[in-house]
Formats: structure tokens, sequence, C-alpha cells
């Protein structure tokens, strides 16, 4: 029986299960949960140029 994830445990979950596959990052799709959205988003303003913000603005000032 999974243990119930809650809080920012939910979303780490969420993020985890998305990267798991090998190809996660490269595939081109753009399903992704949205903390991903705001991971990428977080580095890019903290300078790190390689990180690539999507264009895709649903979520709230993404």
């Amino acid at each position: 029986m999974p243990i119930p994830v809650r809080g920012t445990a939910r979303y780490l979950e969420e993020l985890a299960g998305h990267l798991a596959p090998p190809q996660a990052l490269i595939s081109g799709s753009s399903l992704c949960p949205p903390v991903l959205l705001r991971l990428a988003q977080v580095l890019h303003e903290g300078g790190h140029p390689h990180a690539s913000r999507s264009g895709w603005r649903r979520f709230g000032g993404l």
C-alpha cells in the first residue's frame, strides 16, 4: 500500500516520476508536470543559460 504524499513531497514525486525515463528531458514532448516548468524557470533565472524556459505560459506567470 503506497504512502499518501502531501505538500511539497507530492511535487517532488511528480518530478521524479516524470524524470524517471532516460529520455524525459530530450523527448520533445510538451507533456510535463508544472513543477518541471517552474524548475526550468528558476534555473534559468539563477544563471544557468542552458535551462530552457518554456514558451507555454498556461501556469500563472511561467
